[in-house]
């Protein structure tokens, strides 16, 4: 297999994107299984899908600079033999409207939800899951299984539902949620554990 890298900035020095950057480095761009068969990864947002937001994101300023993170919206996958396999990730709060990602000083917590949508060769949605997350910054309480647990620090980048749906994007399949177990011991130290899972 062959590898591809395309090179992306690494800060804004005015915390403003596309503006005085610099710390370039290599990111994934395309893998070449030498069969004809790639897998193209795309940081930004298709222009012919319009519920993209970019997939850069700026952090808090720091030293004067605002780093970036960057996020995965789409994966392509073509066999070189078959259909064309694109699958889409969007970054939500949980109301599902688009979220620039969660931050405790200068640590990237992710984002509340990611929705998981898996497209035809045409574009079109053939199904979709969302995966929703502790982010650690002491937002509401989160229930599931039956069980309430406040979002502490420590818990964040758990998934504690995630829901599958039909190709409307509304009709519910299927849902799974986790309740975890959560102590703090102090000193900074945490112990987490899987007190149920419900499948519905």
């Amino acid at each position: 297999a062959t590898f591809h890298y395309l090179a992306r900035s690494g800060y804004s020095g005015i915390c403003e994107a596309g503006k005085e950057e610099g710390a370039w480095k290599p990111w994934l761009d395309t893998i070449v299984n030498g069969y004809g068969g790639t897998v193209n990864f795309n940081y930004t947002g298709p222009p012919d899908m319009s519920e993209f937001q970019d997939g850069q994101t700026l952090a808090p300023r720091r030293d004067g600079k605002c780093w970036y993170r960057y996020r995965l919206r789409e994966m392509t996958v073509d066999p070189g033999v078959g259909a064309l396999q694109r699958t889409v990730y969007e970054y939500l709060d949980l109301a599902g409207n688009p979220h620039p990602g969660t931050w405790v000083d200068d640590e990237f917590r992710g984002h509340p939800r990611v929705r998981v949508k898996q497209r035809d060769a045409n574009g079109a949605v053939v199904n979709a899951v969302e995966h929703d997350y502790f982010q650690g910054d002491g937002g509401p309480a989160i229930a599931a299984c039956g069980v309430t647990l406040a979002d502490s620090a420590g818990l964040q980048g758990r998934v504690y539902r995630s829901v599958s749906y039909a190709a409307d994007g509304t009709s519910e399949l299927a849902r799974r949620e986790t309740a975890y177990l959560y102590r703090d011991l102090g000193g900074g130290r945490r112990f987490v554990g899987v007190q149920a899972e419900c499948t519905y």
